[in-house]
């Protein structure tokens, strides 16, 4: 059986990190997860510290870094099978390119590339221009005809580069190459959606979890790509919205109970999608309040809200069950319980999705 690809880079990839602890870092109950491995072997009541008065059990260490445990080990296993992966890929496509060097009478697989090269150097000036620009920032405002060079350099390599890969997968259909090994299977965190309303459909076979910071770039990014992947999935998928406003954001905490406070008026997703869509933008919109005039909110109950201790409350129960999860940085997406961490691309989604569908005996 051919593995399903897992491109997941849990390592923050794309991601504002937690600079020190934010709210309670005790555990909560709604979470049940189990303990790694490799505490199997000491009992929970084992004493691993003691001090005049005090003492302090291996149960409770575990359950104070259990998240973060958890969050590691998911790491590893990702990088592990990412690194048997390429090395597999790596390995195949060296003997496939190997043997059509041989093929067409080159003397080895650097000879070929070197004829695919040779034949991919000329890009047309409309190519050029049209790359130039889309890309205008990159040249810092320098004129074409002084970066023109190195543009079509760029777009040589790139087509060079895209000439080999497409000879590779060519290589790989023909001859029918079955990668056998499987991804691993990752832990599961049972992570409660939170008190805001759900986009997607009841009954959802895919249920994703997510813990961001309005003001945090990323999560502008990981929006877009949440986006892509409702819109790529508008039956299957189910998708929750948890705050965790980072400390050294100062306006995060005042979006995130915006966002709250339109809730109460049945605009939560409105205001969500309109706080991130003007990230670059909010002093011209107003703030808040000029978002809420705009989404036809009910201004002075809006602003009565954003005082509403009880709505702080809530803010900091979403982030203290982050931190319980091993959530340190934004944004963080548990999909059916299993963590992605950062702007992920959307393949990376759905590597995950498809199996979890694959799983529930339902079509991707």
């Amino acid at each position: 059986m051919r593995a399903m690809p897992l491109l997941l880079a849990l390592l923050a990839l794309g991601a504002c990190k937690q600079l020190g602890p934010q709210g309670s870092s005790e555990p909560v109950a709604k979470f049940q997860m189990p303990l790694p491995t490799a505490s199997a072997d000491t009992p929970p009541d084992q004493v691993v510290a003691t001090w005049a008065g005090g003492k302090l059990t291996y149960g409770e260490v575990m359950q104070e870094a259990k998240g973060q445990l958890i969050k590691q080990e998911i790491e590893y296993l990702t990088q592990r099978y990412a690194t048997l992966t390429r090395t597999i890929d790596s390995k195949v496509n060296e003997a496939l390119m190997a043997e059509e060097a041989k093929k067409r009478g080159l003397a080895d697989a650097d000879a070929l590339v070197e004829q695919i090269n040779q034949q991919n150097t000329e890009v047309t000036d409309a190519e050029i221009s049209s790359f130039y620009e889309e890309n205008k920032r990159r040249f810092r405002g320098k004129p074409l005809d002084q970066v023109k060079d190195a543009v079509k350099g760029q777009l040589v390599t790139s087509k060079q580069r895209d000439a080999v890969n497409a000879l590779i997968e060519q290589l790989r259909t023909q001859a029918q190459v079955d990668v056998a090994i499987e991804p691993p299977e990752l832990p599961r965190l049972e992570v409660a959606n939170g008190p805001n309303a759900a986009r997607g459909p009841e009954g959802a076979p895919v249920t994703i979890v997510e813990f961001a910071d309005y003001q945090c770039p990323y999560c502008g990014r990981g929006y877009e790509n949440m986006k892509a992947v409702v819109q790529k999935y508008p039956d299957k998928v189910k998708w929750y919205f948890r705050d965790f406003p980072l400390s050294f954001h100062q306006q995060a905490m005042s979006y995130a109970t915006a966002a709250t406070c339109a809730g109460k008026q049945g605009k939560f997703w409105e205001m969500h999608d309109s706080l991130l869509d003007n990230q670059k933008t909010m002093e011209a919109k107003g703030g808040p309040e000029g978002l809420a005039t705009e989404l036809g909110l009910d201004v002075n109950a809006f602003k009565a809200c954003l005082e509403d201790k009880e709505v702080a409350a809530s803010i900091m129960a979403d982030m203290t069950d982050a931190q319980a999860v091993g959530v340190t940085g934004t944004p963080a997406y548990f999909i059916n319980g299993i963590m992605v961490s950062g702007a992920q691309p959307v393949e990376n989604f759905s590597a995950i999705i498809d199996r979890e569908l694959e799983t529930a005996g339902q079509v991707p």
